[in-house]
């Protein structure tokens, strides 16, 4: 069973778990066992938590939703002004003659603005706590609305969504880490089905506010309305926001005998034969490996030590003694002061985050993701251009609502892979005795090849062939469906896979994402003028098609290729833990 849980036994796999311990197993403890796991309901907890009343995974369920509403609601608000702009377009060019070129710049130039502050903001958000990128980002998302207001020619058109794409690049990637801090793994499906929500409905609703707005009050207000709102945000994640970073290795239990001296051999092998730790770190691996020794040369060191093979010893207490933080320590805006040695560790950081684009699940969920991006950037085009001109003629407000049938496709695709992906999930690792493999969420995409590439077709052929609106509709709930399933599946099965490094992988998914939105937003428009509505569409569904049957392979080899990856992976932990 410790293959499971010990990320340095020789036979762990980065996102394989056992839900359950077994009786008689070390995993099960007593009698002189190694390590007593904390359960619930019979079920592993993973991470473990420690004793500390300051230890998120600790927080009472008051404490975890009040924190979980705010994170969601960022997600949601951000998603929703990173939309905004295409709303307006035609209104924008009215009044300043700006080209629709530009303003497709502008949109391909916010998904490299969010790919590339997901990246940069990762390590800030390591060193420094959570919290403060979350108010980065608001700052930019007041900045961005208010530019995005008085723009006046090109160059603010394009500058405004830089800033814009920065708001949403803050809360991209770090949102489900937050997640991770105060949720155990079982619980993040859930989570991340509810962020996913929030993210649909910003995206589905943002147009739709936006076009009412600029119907009754002009278009201006449409960022003057985004700059209060985040205004209003970051007033109240300055006074209620709470930073969840928290050392948890600290209150980690040291193994006596020959366990630690097992363990600290098995770790001081591995820094020697990367060769990538200082040397500085290696002495003291020896140090520890020679008291290891010691503690156990003699019955009689044993005995003075009060210790015997396989007890545990807690340098540092298990938090049970610790006080509750003050309202000013929970609300600090920096989990640490800024030193001028915390450059070469950010620089580390950032350097070893690219090892997630040698991880074939960020592949894969960064191409799901980046799909269902690009496209939303297809079908808000065509509801643009060819819905608002005869034989259509449809009114602002009658295209607004248009985002009502994706929305609640996405709802309903939300519940699917939400609850009922998490049960399935779990009755599939219970025939698997009890052992849980990442790829079983990607039994679930085979529906999405289905209905998501239906969706496209019908919203595309019924658009080209001015067939009856239901067709048109219908397709855009199958759509919405196949966007909030897509991105769900995308980031559940990277967070599953790799559990330590969830920033870093979520910002690899982003960043692979955006970047793809980027290149399909450019195309959009070329693309459907050249090959026609219907064509472009069918052309979208086989492409849908072939990512969501790409899991196939994931289902049935994923796990060599998570096995594949675990020096990388645990060269990250180590260097984050170091």
């Amino acid at each position: 069973m410790e293959k499971y849980q010990d990320k340095y036994h020789p036979k762990f796999v980065p996102g394989t778990y056992s839900i359950r311990a077994v009786k008689n197993s070390k995993l099960w403890g007593g009698n002189g066992d190694i390590k007593v796991w904390k359960m619930r309901n019979g079920m592993i907890l993973l991470p473990q938590p420690s004793n500390s009343i300051n230890d998120p995974l600790n927080w009472g369920f008051l404490r975890k939703s009040v924190h979980f509403i705010q994170l969601v609601i960022l997600a949601g608000f951000t998603a929703a002004i990173s939309n905004n702009a295409s709303a307006v377009q035609t209104d924008i060019h009215d009044e300043f003659n700006i080209s629709y070129d530009s303003m497709n710049t502008g949109a391909g130039v916010l998904f490299v603005a969010i790919a590339l502050s997901c990246f940069l903001l990762g390590p800030i958000c390591r060193v420094y706590g959570r919290k403060i990128v979350y108010l980065i980002g608001l700052v930019f998302a007041v900045l961005g609305c208010i530019w995005f207001t008085e723009l006046r020619n090109q160059a603010d058109a394009i500058c405004s969504q830089i800033f814009i794409g920065i708001s949403q690049g803050s809360t991209s990637a770090q949102v489900q880490h937050s997640f991770s801090d105060i949720f155990f793994n079982h619980q993040l499906g859930a989570s991340i089905t509810i962020y996913v929500l929030s993210y649909c409905i910003g995206t589905y609703l943002g147009p739709l506010i936006t076009r009412y707005i600029t119907t009754s009050q002009g278009w201006h207000w449409v960022g003057w309305y985004g700059a209060i709102i985040a205004g209003i945000l970051l007033v109240v994640c300055v006074l209620f926001l709470e930073d969840t970073s928290f050392d948890r290795s600290r209150y980690d239990a040291l193994l006596d005998g020959e366990t630690q001296k097992n363990f600290y051999e098995t770790k001081l092998s591995r820094l020697n034969s990367r060769g990538q730790q200082k040397l500085q770190q290696i002495k003291e691996l020896q140090n520890m490996l020679r008291n290891s020794l010691n503690a156990t040369s003699t019955e009689e060191d044993n005995d003075s030590l009060n210790l015997r093979p396989y007890n545990l010893y807690y340098p540092n207490g298990q938090g049970d003694e610790e006080e509750p933080k003050s309202y000013y320590q929970r609300m600090k805006l920096l989990r640490k002061t800024p030193k001028i040695g915390d450059f070469s560790k950010l620089s580390s950081l950032l350097v070893h985050s690219l090892k997630v684009f040698s991880f074939p699940s960020v592949w894969l969920s960064g191409a799901f993701f980046g799909f269902q991006l690009s496209a939303l950037s297809f079908y808000l085009t065509t509801e643009d251009t060819n819905y608002a001109e005869p034989p259509f003629s449809y009114s602002d407000s009658e295209i607004a609502r248009m985002n009502i049938p994706p929305l609640i496709g996405s709802i309903i695709g939300c519940l699917y892979a939400g609850s009922t992906l998490d049960y399935f999930v779990l009755w599939l690792s219970r025939k698997n005795d009890d052992k849980r493999e990442a790829e079983f969420r990607l039994w679930f995409a085979l529906l999405n090849a289905i209905i998501s590439p239906a969706g496209l077709l019908m919203f595309g052929i019924g658009t080209g062939r001015n067939l009856d609106w239901r067709v048109a509709y219908v397709g855009l709930g199958f759509i919405g469906f196949g966007f909030s399933v897509g991105s769900d599946l995308a980031f559940t099965y990277v967070m599953e896979c790799y559990p330590e490094m969830i920033l870093e992988c979520m910002t690899g998914v982003a960043t692979i994402a955006n970047f793809l939105g980027c290149i399909f937003t450019f195309a959009c428009s070329p693309w459907l003028d050249a090959s026609g509505v219907e064509n472009t569409y069918i052309a979208l569904a086989v492409i849908n098609i072939v990512l969501m049957l790409a899991s196939l392979p994931f289902i049935k080899w994923g796990k060599h290729f998570r096995a594949r990856t675990r020096e990388g992976y645990l060269s990250f932990v180590e260097n984050i833990e170091n």
